[in-house]
């Protein structure tokens, strides 16, 4: 009898159960279908979040993981096969014996499908991160070959001494120096391409600009982000410690200090000794012999000289054409090289300003540069040759919105890597682009601006984490500078605080139009700009506290358009009378702010066309990333 039993136990379980679950699947039609339908909405909740941080990946300009992408991939054909089944709910009509089969496979799909889907949200909650940090290229990773630097005899005689002191095991400190656009950083750069192409001298190389603001913070930064470092020290001396306990762990580095102005100690910035590691070798640039014979000690010094008359021939005939070599250029262009003096910022601007010009416009431009009036005071012959080059490359640019743009880079400080993409949110703030109605066109123009720029030779450009940005050499800068004083819509200012320093609040005045403040800070100082229509003011930030921005500081900026925050509190009143001053403001840009209070005060600027914030801190909550 047991055995029986236990038989008749099995076969139900091979046949019963399978029937019951088959019928189950037509009963339990509508409730499959609910459940497929919510395991459906909490994917889609699954997948907007990791859409949300994959998009703030790629601003920060991080890497995808393929895994995610892929899901990604099955997510989306997921969603596409789940809501082609639920398309039929509905249409499953009544119990009866014609839809039966129509029902029962509906059913299993939805249930089997609910599973699937069910799995992937699990997946895609699994995610602690959706990318990889960007990685700095290391010395292994030769940069292209430099542009405009040709195998002049001159730069590949000094580019293989530099090379050769290098190799030396008792050099330590290198300094390579002559007068401004000479081509000491483009050297550089390429002696740093050789050095990634050998892969033999250094394990790795560090590069920082110092120029005339020795800013130890900012040049601490560009050296750890090359190492692949983060600093959790707010304070200069923290931060130099770590640093030079980063550089001991290479066996050999190579530290490069570009455009140096003064003396430094580089233990401040915690770059070691010869003493603490004999592995570290330094590289300077600057314009000034003494500097770095006698205080910065280097142990061998390199000259770099104007080009020589062939060279400067040559080089003006590779940038203008073979047109040079026409019968009735020839004498002009030769003297037009002659008034270069050798120079190859001067040289290679004016040979591209004039490339395809007439004739009558060569005539006009040597007369220009052999001009003894330049409009400045106390310049000097050497400043002269260079300046009228520059100057005349400027003139010749062609139209406004050009020259306009070139001048708007000026109000960056020295060195500054300008982000193209701001570029276009500063150009509508300042309102000088015409026949522009989208944000859309305003970019493409700004970008066709940028390229004419570039290839003048006015702007360098420059790749990092896969942004676009550009540089203006520092001559060119000091020419744009000199000539926005005199221009009527963009006269610029740029004021770079250090931390130790006083405000001098009689360079915070005048009728400049577009300006930038760096380093602000208790007390805060009175800005007497009347006719300025873009700010942008960077604060400085003291063991993570920000200065606090309120309206009286714009009392005097009636004219006030764009407004770009960085690093600082925000604590505006939200009374519209309190706010007379930002009531033209069209562009609006928030960049790692904290927000003080209420935020109504947003809705009360009517004009307000672009409003951008990264990081923005409210509450001590972070406010989703938004641009629009």
């Amino acid at each position: 009898m047991d055995i029986l039993i236990s038989v008749t136990a099995k076969i139900a379980e091979y046949t019963v159960e399978p029937v019951l679950r088959q019928l189950r699947y037509v009963f339990f039609i509508r409730s499959n279908f609910r459940e497929l339908k919510t395991q459906i909405e909490k994917l889609k909740i699954t997948r907007e979040s990791v859409l949300h941080n994959i998009h703030y990946a790629r601003r920060n300009a991080e890497d995808i993981k393929p895994a995610v992408e892929e899901w990604l991939k099955k997510v989306n054909d997921i969603v596409g096969k789940s809501e082609e089944i639920l398309a039929y709910e509905g249409g499953h009509g009544k119990l009866c014996s014609t839809n039966l089969v129509q029902r029962h496979k509906l059913s299993r799909k939805a249930s089997k499908m609910a599973y699937e889907v069910g799995e992937m949200n699990t997946e895609g909650k699994s995610f602690d991160t959706v990318s990889y940090k960007i990685v700095i290229p290391s010395v292994g990773c030769s940069p292209t070959k430099v542009p405009d630097f040709l195998d002049f005899d001159s730069r590949k005689s000094i580019v293989k001494q530099i090379m050769d002191a290098l190799s030396e095991d008792n050099v330590h400190r290198i300094g390579v120096h002559g007068m401004g656009g000479v081509g000491k950083t483009m050297l550089v750069n390429e002696i740093l391409r050789k050095i990634g192409e050998s892969k033999k001298l250094f394990d790795e190389v560090v590069t920082s600009t110092i120029s005339q603001t020795s800013d130890f913070k900012r040049i601490q930064g560009e050296l750890a982000d090359k190492l692949g470092l983060k600093f959790e020290q707010e304070t200069i001396k923290g931060r130099a410690s770590i640093l030079e306990k980063r550089l001991k762990m290479e066996r050999s580095i190579l530290v490069v200090l570009d455009d140096v102005w003064e003396n430094i100690d580089l233990k401040d910035i915690g770059i070691p000794s010869v003493e603490d590691h004999t592995g570290c070798k330094i590289l300077f640039t600057t314009r000034n012999k003494d500097l770095i014979s006698n205080q910065m000690c280097a142990n061998k010094i390199f000259e770099i000289k104007v080009l020589g008359e062939d060279e400067s021939w040559n080089l003006f005939k590779t940038m203008a054409g073979e047109i040079v070599e026409a019968r009735d250029l020839k004498p002009i262009a030769i003297q037009i090289v002659r008034e270069c003096a050798g120079l190859p910022i001067a040289i290679t601007t004016v040979a591209k300003a004039l490339r395809n010009k007439p004739s009558d416009i060569w005539n006009d431009a040597l007369n220009q540069l052999k001009s003894v009036d330049v409009g400045i005071a106390n310049i000097g012959e050497m400043e002269r040759r260079v300046y009228l080059p520059l100057k005349l490359s400027y003139d010749y640019l062609g139209y406004e919105e050009v020259k306009l743009l070139f001048l708007l880079c000026s109000m960056f400080p020295e060195d500054f890597t300008i982000d193209e993409e701001e570029l276009h949110v500063y150009a509508i703030g300042m309102g000088f682009l015409h026949g522009v109605n989208t944000v859309e066109k305003v970019r493409c123009r700004i970008k066709k601006l940028v390229e004419d720029l570039i290839s003048s030779s006015l702007l360098q450009q420059y790749s990092e984490y896969g942004c676009n940005y550009v540089k203006m050499h520092d001559m060119i800068r000091d020419v744009a500078l000199s000539i926005a004083s005199k221009n009527e819509h963009v006269r610029t200012l740029s004021y770079v605080k250090r931390s130790n320093e006083e405000w001098e609040e009689e360079k915070l005045s005048g009728n400049h139009t577009a300006v930038f403040i760096d380093g602000l800070h208790y007390p805060l100082p009175k800005l007497t700009l009347p006719k300025v229509q873009l700010l942008r003011l960077v604060g400085q930030s003291w063991e993570h506290k920000f200065v606090s921005v309120v309206e009286t500081l714009f009392e005097e900026m009636k004219e006030l358009k764009g407004l770009v925050l960085e690093n600082v509190n925000i604590s505006l009143m939200q009374r519209p009378f309190d706010l007379y001053s930002l009531a033209n403001i069209r562009v609006l840009l928030l960049q790692r702010c904290q927000l003080l209070g209420s935020i109504d005060w947003i809705g009360e600027l009517k004009k307000l066309e672009i409003l951008d914030f990264i990081r923005l801190v409210r509450g001590g909550e972070l406010i989703e990333q938004q641009g629009n």
